[in-house]
């Protein structure tokens, strides 16, 4: 965020640079990079084979694209996906409610405040909680696009 600038003059106007559009774009660009590398990793998991079949069925790159080779690829690519996903969430500061560290420095800060060491256990375990509930939902929807796609671990 402090890399991009806090204003933009173009001509005789000057547009403000938010903070949370400097947020999105710092978020955006390594998620966009991460999921085109799945996505080019799955299309290069496909035999060349099936890009020779398509050939000589006279298919168009186009579609061999859309017709043979992204759907299987597509299988391949749901698990780093829902992986991605997963690891965003968790990982990002800007989602305060359910991220790691933002959950952590809440609970000690909480613990600090109290002073009371037997609040200790039972605020880590909710901590736990809250994230399982966050997580678990999300494995199991994982596990569900895999079953209806067919996925093989």
């Amino acid at each position: 965020m402090f890399l991009l600038p806090f204003e933009i003059r173009l001509g005789p106007f000057t547009i403000a640079f938010p903070a949370w559009v400097k947020a999105i774009i710092g978020l955006a660009l390594p998620v966009a990079a991460n999921v085109s590398e799945i996505v080019r990793g799955g299309i290069r998991s496909i035999p060349s084979g099936q890009w020779e079949s398509a050939e000589a069925l006279a298919f168009t790159r186009r579609q061999t694209m859309w017709m043979i080779i992204l759907p299987q690829a597509f299988k391949r690519m749901i698990p780093p996906w829902m992986n991605l996903y997963a690891i965003l969430t968790m990982a990002t500061t800007l989602i305060s409610v359910v991220g790691i560290q933002d959950g952590l420095t809440v609970t000690r800060a909480a613990l600090v405040a109290e002073s009371r060491p037997d609040l200790m256990l039972p605020m880590y375990l909710l901590l736990l909680l809250m994230f399982f509930a966050y997580c678990y939902p999300i494995a199991r929807l994982t596990m569900a696009i895999e079953r209806r796609f067919n996925v093989k671990g």
